[in-house]
């Protein structure tokens, strides 16, 4: 038998728009150091803490990944720590949207996050804290390139716009002492030199103690340029409506990094006796940055995610005693295999038999497979998942 090994090298790619996610646990500040500094990504975070009855308990989850120019990480929590009793779904999210990766005339990133709970209903046993802390945090990291259809190396006039419309509400009657807020950090720099180019921070605070008049944080810089108070339509709602544009100039074909960070938090340090009402904390999809330019012509090329180079791997072909082959190679984690079979080369290569399938391993692979007819022709078909 003549067995003949060709190697057929085929690389997939994500499809514009359709997102690769990763579920991970710990924390999107680990997902973010982990990540190449020329690599987009994005990240929804949640933590707990709270004491359930027994115990003071508290951890994280994470949800992080990267595509081409899109990521959707839009998913409620739908299992919260028993300790919490949400009112409403909790969530947090982050996605980029293009109408593709180059050439697009703006592009925009929308954060969305909710978190709720009640108060306490019975005091704790003595000794143990009544603290409860729930928070969502969705943090994106994109990078882009501006071009100008003018000949030469032009500046070009970007125009970031960060919308906000956040709501909170804080049961002020039942007299609960705690705090529900929001912030937002917007960071603009030039990738290969790390210089910061502009930075936007800002927060809302609305404290029980203090009543339904909000705390507007002025202590960033430029901070909320003012908000809108609809206590008067349901007593301890407060509607905070924000709208900033940063303009900047930049060099065209400069990488630009674009870190925006969302939190939305509440702390409870008490216990409610009677009727629990519900603290919420709720954004929506109100948290967008919008980037554009008023120079004519201009367009957008958006980073895609870094893809690991695909490895052809060496085969190692050995007869068996009892008429098998067995075929070996070194294989990456990053990668996956496919072992192809036909008895006829002429066939297209869609037509092969597909005798096993290895993913997710590394190291030297070893895979025995019987001899069909007089003549076979094998293959390994790499491929990055």
């Amino acid at each position: 038998m003549n067995l003949r090994i060709p190697l057929l090298l085929a690389s997939t790619a994500c499809s514009l728009g359709l997102p690769v996610s990763a579920r991970a646990q710990g924390s999107c500040p680990q997902f973010f150091a982990n990540l190449a500094p020329g690599a987009p990504g994005s990240c929804a975070d949640f933590s707990f803490f709270g004491f359930n009855g027994v115990e003071v308990g508290g951890f994280n989850r994470t949800r992080s990944g990267a595509s081409m120019a899109a990521i959707n990480l839009f998913e409620e929590i739908t299992i919260p720590p028993e300790f919490f009793d949400p009112l409403e779904p909790v969530f947090a999210s982050v996605e980029v949207n293009s109408a593709g990766a180059t050439g697009i005339p703006r592009f925009s990133i929308e954060h969305q996050g909710r978190v709720s709970m009640f108060p306490l209903s019975s005091e704790p046993p003595p000794g143990s804290t009544p603290a409860r802390f729930i928070a969502t945090s969705s943090q994106n990291r994109t990078i882009f390139r501006a071009h100008d259809p003018e000949p030469g190396i032009q500046n070009i006039t970007l125009d970031i716009k960060l919308e906000q419309d956040f709501e909170l509400v804080d049961p002020v009657s039942s007299g609960i002492v705690g705090d529900v807020g929001a912030s937002f950090r917007v960071n603009v720099g030039e990738l290969e030199t790390g210089e910061m180019i502009t930075e936007l921070l800002g927060s809302t605070q609305f404290a029980s103690t203090s009543g339904p008049n909000p705390d507007i944080d002025d202590e960033f810089a430029p901070g909320y340029d003012g908000f809108t108070d609809i206590t008067s339509i349901n007593p301890g709602r407060i509607k905070v409506d924000f709208e900033r544009t940063l303009e900047i100039t930049v060099e065209e074909n400069l990488d630009i990094r674009l870190e925006t960070l969302v939190t939305e938090s509440i702390f409870t340090d008490g216990f409610d006796s009677g009727d629990a009402a519900a603290w919420i904390s709720d954004s929506g999809n109100a948290f967008t940055v919008t980037v554009q330019s008023q120079n004519p012509g201009v367009t957008f090329d958006l980073t895609p995610a870094s893809t690991p180079p695909l490895v052809v791997p060496i085969l190692d072909i050995a007869r068996l005693p009892d008429g098998q082959v067995r075929l070996s190679w070194d294989a990456l984690d990053t990668q996956a295999y496919t072992v192809l079979f036909t008895p006829d080369p002429a066939l297209p290569h869609d037509q092969w038999q597909e005798r096993a399938t290895v993913a997710d391993t590394i190291g030297v692979i070893t895979r025995d497979f019987a001899i069909i007819g007089s003549e076979g022709f094998f293959a390994v078909r790499t491929t990055s998942p």
